[in-house]
């Protein structure tokens, strides 16, 4: 069992998808040096961590994973593509893992430029195996938001997709403020028929009320 942080606590106790999540979250290591990935992977498989090794960055690209929560640990400097290469590839991909890079050198500028490109943070070598995992487990943590958030987003798409091209109409003219009234006179249609696809919209949306339809169409864009 995970020795989880409060904040793995807090994403577990919001739903079993959560828990899903978590469990079938895998953190991937991209390290050309094979005792620093057995020591990761070591590590990691102690709090039953899911683990995956990568020699370098192409290794990794190859077998990119798919959907799913987790991080990815990179270092800097190996040979071939470089692990900023890396990551730019990542960002580009739009791949939903946070990335942790890692680096021998104490480059503060290399660190920096990974920052300010998206990583999710970075640890120097020699590196304390405890800090390391605090970093997965903050890095999973905010990978399963992501993930959840992304899923919900897909999900309000998806059934925004159903609505008929009528109910789309008034779906518009509703987030624009109209009234019933003024909806059937724009659409030239009835304030009944109005009613019947804003009924029907609601209930395909699964919301009941403004504040909701907003919100559901928001997370659809």
């Amino acid at each position: 069992m995970i020795d989880i942080t409060q904040d793995f606590e807090a994403l577990l106790t919001t739903s079993q998808s959560t828990g899903a999540l978590l469990q079938n979250a895998t953190v991937h290591i991209v390290e050309d040096d094979p005792d620093l990935q057995e020591i990761f992977a070591e590590n990691f498989a102690t709090v039953g961590l899911n683990t995956k090794t990568y020699s370098d960055g192409r290794d990794f690209l190859d077998r990119l994973p798919g959907d799913g929560a987790g991080c990815v640990f990179i270092d800097i400097r190996m040979p071939g593509m470089s692990g900023l290469e890396l990551q730019d590839r990542l960002q580009s991909l739009a791949l939903l893992l946070p990335v942790i890079m890692m680096s021998g050198h104490g480059d503060i500028s290399i660190a920096v430029r990974a920052m300010k490109a998206g990583a999710f943070d970075f640890i120097d070598k020699p590196f304390n195996l405890q800090n390391a995992l605090e970093i997965a487990q903050r890095a999973i943590a905010h990978s399963i938001r992501i993930n959840m958030e992304f899923n919900r987003k897909k999900q309000e798409k998806e059934i925004v997709n159903m609505l008929s091209a009528r109910e789309r109409q008034v779906l518009n003219h509703v987030l624009a403020g109209d009234k019933n009234k003024n909806i059937a006179e724009l659409l030239g249609i009835s304030i009944r028929t109005v009613e019947v696809h804003r009924g029907k919209m609601m209930r395909k949306m699964n919301v009941g009320s403004m504040a909701e339809l907003v919100r559901a169409s928001a997370m659809a864009q």
